[in-house]
């Protein structure tokens, strides 16, 4: 019986009475969901110390193995590690916690057990490096930890789906973005330490618009993976398109004739299409020079590509279906996110119309 009850201010007797009655158990705090403590509080030792302990009880019942250096490496790196990246996914752990794990996971592979690894000819630093760069491939769980925390902001940007990410939008977030919500004492230490991740959320997802540019390049060439082609070389027998199971899906169809498609990109831009050589020729006239509109355009046509095409994975492979208006909200936040900080010139009417028309001020 998984099941457990909490209570405030009842009496004993009362409890045991409830406890008889429903069989299920009297929960302590903090909650434990799957080992990992629900609070909104900074975590403490004491809270990861089942992390640790089961840290240890791994090390414990290897160090009777004499097992080689290679084998050490391989627990440390396939299990250990993984321990430690499933809390790291779900909470912040605290630093002191990620040197307390990463002296673990050194003294096991020095010496094959819990014991200090006094001697140690190479800087675990060292040890945690590319092998290309003289180490072992191991990665610095500082590191790992951080980047753990800007997959949680990925998922508050992509709007996931998740109770946590609702409950955020709906009492933290409210009527702002991640971008322009600031710290409140009422938010977790956890939303508070994500928020101060902005500048380095921007200039990682920056980078991401490499591969954004990269899938509207795939498009022009038609080497996406759409169900035409692969019903040519024979990977799957159904050829519908994956957004609007109402024609063969092939690169134009894709992006061009599909309903679901033309609801995007005419919410985007107000301009629909005829033909593929119709959008050539509108790539090649409208996306020249440096000016401002030139920028929004080629941020708005890779980001309508890219995100459709994402769109049509998720429908495929994952069974999610999203409106039209939020693949919009993501390409207009991608542009977003990529003019952050962009030098503008605000005092020309069409700039300033732009900036107002696209919520870039």
């Amino acid at each position: 019986m998984k099941s457990e009850f909490f209570a405030s201010g009842v009496p004993e007797n009362s409890l045991q009475q409830i406890h008889l009655a429903t069989g299920f158990k009297i929960g302590q705090l903090p909650v434990r969901y799957l080992g990992v403590p629900l609070v909104t509080q900074k975590l403490t030792s004491k809270d990861c110390s089942t992390l640790l302990v089961k840290i240890k009880s791994m090390i414990d019942k290897w160090s009777s193995r004499h097992l080689s250096f290679g084998g050490r490496l391989q627990l440390v790196k396939s299990i250990l590690f993984n321990i430690f990246g499933y809390w790291s996914r779900q909470l912040v752990l605290p630093k002191g916690v990620i040197i307390d794990i990463e002296k673990l996971c050194m003294r096991f592979f020095w010496r094959g057990n819990d014991i200090p690894a006094k001697g140690a000819r190479v800087s675990w630093s060292q040890i945690c490096c590319l092998k290309s760069e003289g180490g072992l491939g191991l990665r610095k769980l500082t590191d790992w930890s951080k980047a753990c925390c800007l997959l949680l902001v990925r998922k508050i940007l992509a709007d996931e789906g998740s109770l946590w990410i609702a409950w955020i939008k709906g009492y933290c977030f409210k009527t702002v973005d991640y971008w322009n919500v600031g710290c409140k004492l009422h938010f977790s230490w956890i939303l508070r330490k994500l928020i101060k991740l902005k500048d380095e959320a921007r200039r990682l997802f920056w980078s991401a618009t490499n591969l954004v540019q990269f899938k509207a390049w795939m498009v022009i060439l038609d080497r996406l993976p759409t169900r035409d082609r692969l019903v040519r070389f024979g990977v799957v027998t159904d050829d519908a398109c994956g957004l609007c199971a109402a024609g063969q899906e092939s690169r134009n169809h894709l992006f061009l004739d599909c309903s679901y498609a033309k609801e995007v990109w005419g919410t985007i831009l107000l301009h629909v299409f005829r033909c593929w050589n119709d959008a050539l020729r509108w790539l090649v006239s409208s996306l020249k020079g440096k000016s401002l509109l030139v920028r929004i355009l080629k941020l708005a046509w890779t980001g309508f590509v890219y995100f459709v095409w994402e769109e049509r994975n998720r429908r495929i492979f994952r069974g999610v279906i999203r409106p039209a208006e939020e693949i919009v909200d993501r390409v207009r936040e991608a542009i977003r996110i990529k003019m952050y900080r962009s030098h503008v010139n605000r005092l020309d009417n069409v700039n300033r119309r732009l900036c107002l028309a696209w919520d870039l001020i």
